[in-house]
């Protein structure tokens, strides 16, 4: 009988911002295999950071970028 292990990131601290390039609302994305890694991005105009090992560092990143 396997077990699901508990994957989930949780992250505390600030909200995305909408994207500064078209408006639309920011999404975090994570991507499970060997590592966990992501990107914190737009999914309408396709900008985006990517990220392996903080994701509260590309959020922060990412709502510091000019509008």
């Amino acid at each position: 009988m396997s077990k699901k292990k508990n994957n989930s990131i949780v992250i505390d601290g600030e909200p995305l911002i909408n994207c500064p390039h078209c408006g639309g609302k920011s999404e975090l994305r994570v991507f499970r295999g060997m590592f966990v890694r992501g990107w914190v991005g737009c999914p309408v105009c396709g900008c985006y950071i990517s990220w392996s090992h903080d994701p509260a560092g590309a959020i922060a990143k990412w709502n510091r970028r000019a509008a």
